[in-house]
């Protein structure tokens, strides 16, 4: 998996980062990378564990920016996990250059 993120998204991927180890487990650092471009960040994962829950989640795959996709409907269903997640995204996209 790989992802971009705006100069200033360090402290965010290190809470995504630290988030996938309490899920996975450590070894999950072993295959991830981490490079300035000097524009932002780019963050490569290679685990086939990821990989499979991002999908299980609806991510779609390859490029994000022109393809469309739904929000599962379990995000709807909790009021709370809604408003997390769109707050997610809105300040994401606040941060990202």
């Amino acid at each position: 998996m790989y992802f971009c993120a705006g100069p200033k998204a360090q402290e965010d991927i290190n809470g995504f980062l630290k988030d996938l180890i309490t899920i996975f487990g450590a070894y999950i650092l072993k295959n991830t990378k981490i490079r300035d471009t000097g524009k932002g960040l780019e963050i490569s994962i290679n685990n086939a564990y990821i990989a499979r829950l991002f999908n299980a989640l609806g991510v779609p795959k390859n490029d994000k920016v022109i393809q469309s996709f739904i929000v599962p409907k379990w995000i709807y269903a909790d009021p709370k996990l809604e408003k997390e997640f769109f707050s997610s995204l809105i300040h994401v996209n606040y941060m990202v250059t």
